[in-house]
């Protein structure tokens, strides 16, 4: 059995300072929530994210996030999720 010649890959890496500085967003309040409580509100609301690529608004999931609290809130045009947790 014939073995392909062994070839080493060369990848080139740029410094940090060759791009430019990420805009500052302005947030200057952020909310902390454990990935666990995360994850949960996802699963309650991803069961009315509509599956249908006719209805891009109604693909996805509407995170709005509060300093005291963030809401998930995700629909098909039949079914309205909404979850909300402090």
């Amino acid at each position: 059995m014939a073995r392909p010649p062994s070839r080493a890959a060369w990848h080139s890496s740029r410094s940090a300072s060759d791009f430019p500085e990420l805009p500052n967003t302005g947030a200057e309040e952020t909310l902390t929530i454990k990935t666990g409580v995360l994850r949960d509100m996802i699963d309650r609301t991803l069961y009315a994210v509509s599956q249908d690529e006719k209805k891009p608004a109604h693909t996805g999931e509407l995170f709005e996030i509060e300093p005291d609290k963030m809401t998930i809130v995700a629909l098909d045009g039949y079914r309205l999720a909404i979850v909300e947790r402090p």
